[in-house]
């Protein structure tokens, strides 16, 4: 099948062809969704499943709109929106070399009012879901000035 001058070809080309993928690769971060974040809240992005190299170091640059938070040791950018934060940011960063952006989504938060007027008020009466993990006692809620409200 293979004759020996063959096979020698193949070993010296597979030779070649992994001196040649041995050289310095380029570091860069690979493209990053658009990281979206509730005004009123703080989320965390792991920002190492896009570096195309765990050895990088990332460096991520202030931006006025928003209060960043980078742990180099685990790659994680935790993200506070400031209350002038709005639509879209873009935040600078670099990989030592290789500059990058990340697109930040700013989405308002709404308020919402409940009122619920019960028949008596022997009972506590509470807000339950996904943000208080269902809780009956987290979110009770008050009659602070006794107006029924």
């Amino acid at each position: 099948m293979f004759g020996q001058k063959n096979m020698r070809k193949l070993i010296y080309f597979c030779f070649l062809f992994y001196c040649c993928t041995l050289e310095q690769q380029k570091q860069y971060l690979h493209t990053v969704p658009t990281l979206t974040i509730h005004q009123g809240s703080t989320k965390g992005f792991d920002l190492s499943v896009y570096k195309s190299d765990p050895k990088i170091k990332l460096h991520i640059e202030f931006h006025p709109d928003l209060v960043l938070k980078f742990d180099s040791s685990t790659d994680s950018l935790f993200i506070t929106p400031r209350p002038s934060a709005s639509n879209l940011i873009s935040v600078t960063g670099s990989t030592g070399v290789e500059p990058f952006n990340l697109l930040i989504r700013i989405v308002p938060t709404k308020t919402h009012i409940f009122l619920f007027i019960p028949k008596t008020s022997t009972r506590p009466i509470s807000i339950m879901g996904n943000f208080n993990d269902w809780s009956r006692t987290n979110d009770i809620l008050r009659d602070e000035d006794g107006d029924g409200i």
